[in-house]
Order: structure tokens, then sequence, then C-alpha cells
């Protein structure tokens, strides 16, 4: 190989390693296993999605396409969109949801987190098999954040005010990365609701009927009840798990 063919090599190698670099989150997911990055799983009513990276490069995603922190996204009308990650944690963005994929960090707290800048969302997060009361992924909104232990809930964001609906589970709540990682927070149960408005102290949690709300809520996202659907059986079949499997495959991290 010619002398003046080695830094071109060099570089080649430099920005392969970078590329699966992007590729992997830095959070392991169990002993000696890197977790990897949210997916794309799937669309309803698109054929595919515009995304913003953090460099302002606008590229078109499909299924399966890994997104990194610092990707977003806007809902088209009509439209629905679910990112899935690999540890149970199910974004799914409503028409004129406006989200960015990123990571949480305060204090000891390190977790996957998507932030929702406008519109409505619906978020479950798997139960794992053990009992945990430690916060497993974060949604952050510009008046609050929601951290997550295993739960399904929804969520809008107005123009002043974050609305929260808890449907199972618990779901806590902070008006800052600190208070949430810190204790200082509010705890939202089951079948219970609250709203934050800017600038205002965080009120009492209230309880509200939950089969009225999904009525309406779904009235307004018709397309996010469909892929909420399709999202519950892939989930209660154990079918997300594989396509996580099949791209570990493919970035050389599942031995054969």
């Amino acid at each position: 190989m010619a002398q003046s063919d080695q830094p071109l090599i060099r570089s080649l190698n430099f920005l392969f390693l970078i590329c699966i670099g992007l590729l992997l989150a830095l959070a392991p997911a169990g002993a000696g296993e890197i977790e990897l990055n949210p997916i794309l799983g799937g669309f309803e009513a698109l054929p595919a999605l515009n995304i913003r990276n953090r460099s302002g490069k606008i590229w078109v995603a499909r299924q399966d396409s890994v997104l990194i922190p610092g990707d977003s996204f806007q809902v088209p009308n009509p439209g629905a969109v679910w990112v899935a990650f690999e540890r149970g944690f199910h974004f799914l963005a409503g028409r004129g949801a406006q989200a960015t994929v990123g990571e949480f960090s305060a204090t000891g707290l390190k977790v996957p987190s998507v932030r929702l800048s406008a519109g409505e969302a619906r978020v479950m997060v798997e139960p794992k098999g053990e009992v945990v009361s430690y916060i497993r992924f974060v949604v952050e909104t510009p008046h609050a954040w929601m951290g997550v232990v295993g739960t399904d809930f929804a969520v809008k964001v107005g123009e002043s005010e974050t609305e929260l609906k808890v449907f199972s589970g618990e779901v806590r709540l902070a008006l800052s990365p600190t208070d949430l990682d810190e204790g200082n927070r509010v705890s939202v149960a089951a079948r219970h609701g609250i709203t934050f408005v800017s600038g205002k102290p965080v009120g009492e949690p209230f309880e509200f009927d939950v089969p009225k709300f999904l009525s309406q809520f779904y009235v307004r996202q018709p397309e996010l009840d469909l892929l909420w659907r399709r999202v519950s059986r892939e989930v209660r079949n154990d079918r997300v798990k594989p396509r996580f499997k099949r791209l570990r495959k493919s970035l050389g991290l599942v031995k054969e």
C-alpha cells in the first residue's frame, strides 16, 4: 500500500468507529451489554418521517431507523409515530407533536428520555419482572419533568401548561431535573391527573374517568388510536425484542 494512502485509510476507519458509536447508547442494558439507542417502531398514515439531527440536517427515517440523542421530529396531520426503546419504553406521538430523543442526566440518575415540546403523546413503560422503585425513563416538557417506573399515561403540552393523565402505575412529576432526582416531586397515581401551569405552584392530583378521557383523546388522535392498538399487540406477542436482536446482530453485537 502506498504511504500516501495510509492517512485516508486511518480517516475511514475513524469515521466507521464514529458511526458505530452513534448507534450505541452509553448506558449499560445488562452485565457486559451495551444498550442500543431507540428505533422508529412504526407509523400510522405516514410512509416515512423527516428527522432533524442535532446539527440541523434533515434525513428521512423509516421503520427500524435508529435515532440518536438530539434527533427531533414533528408529526404531520394526519399521522402518528412510535419510538421504541430496547428496555421496553414506548413513546407514541400524535398529530402535530414535536419531540426530541435525549438522555436525562442529573446527579446520579442517567436514563433515556424524550422531550415533548408541543402536542400529545401516550407513553407505555413495560413493568420489569421484579418490583422496582427507581426512575427508568423520563419525559420532559417545557414546563415539567416526569419520571417513570412502569406505567401507562398521556401527556399534552400547550403554550403555558402541561397536562398529565396516568392510566396505570405511577408517574413522578417535578419542576426541575434536580428535583426529579432528589425527591422534591409529586407522585401521580393510576386514574389520577395533574395540570401544571408555568409560573404557578403545582396543584394536587385529581381523579378522572379513564374510559371517558381515552374516548375523547382518540377522537382528537385517531391515528394514534390505531397505532396504539398495533403497539399493544406487538408488545403482548413479544415482537419488539427480536427487532432489537436483529439490530444487534447487524452490528456484530450478538454471537452466532
